[in-house]
């Protein structure tokens, strides 16, 4: 009887090992399907760059299925975004930010939709939160300087954040809106 309990006991320890090894096989499995979907979030990224957007949308998906990342929801609210579906890009944005409240591009996503949508507090509002948090975004400071311009703003205002971006980095879109903006009625700002 004492030599069957023993036998029990290894074989329990033995079953450990197997699972702490099995673990360890399951957490690589997991990182290389985490390395995977950041590699086809990199890829959507492209493919919404040239337009692609079925191209997009199915790296974004697989992306999800493999790894819950903020990053591929959020691509997939894009490709929403330019098909339209703004209900659907807006439930994305949304989700993305709840899966990691430190993923701030959603808010700015989410800030566009607001604007085109036409619940521009709501976009300002977001806006600023971005920025906020990521204040060396140069796209989101010019989306709240575009969203300011249509609204009325000062010229001086929208020009100062346009320069701050322009500060930042050396973006061809900035150069274009502020000389866009000085060219009008010739001012410019010194």
């Amino acid at each position: 009887m004492l030599l069957n309990k023993l036998a029990i006991s290894r074989l329990i320890v033995v079953f450990g090992l197997v699972l702490s090894v099995a673990g360890c096989a399951f957490n690589q499995v997991r990182e290389d399907r985490y390395q995977q979907a950041v590699k086809l979030v990199d890829e959507g990224a492209k493919q919404l760059r040239e337009g692609k957007l079925t191209a997009a949308s199915n790296a974004f998906s697989v992306a999800a299925e493999l790894a819950p990342l903020a990053a591929a929801v959020d691509g997939q609210g894009c490709v929403a975004l330019l098909q339209g579906d703004f209900a659907r890009a807006e439930e994305l944005f949304n989700r993305a930010y709840q899966m990691d409240s430190s993923y701030d591009e959603a808010l700015g996503n989410l800030a566009l939709l607001m604007d085109i949508t036409g619940r521009h507090e709501k976009a300002k509002d977001l806006y600023n939160q971005a920025i906020e948090k990521l204040p060396e975004h140069v796209g989101l400071r010019n989306n709240r300087a575009a969203l300011e311009y249509d609204r009325g703003a000062r010229k001086m205002v929208v020009i100062q954040e346009l320069e701050k971006a322009a500060l930042i980095e050396d973006s061809p879109v900035i150069k274009a809106n502020l000389e866009r903006l000085k060219a009008e009625d010739e001012w410019s700002v010194q």
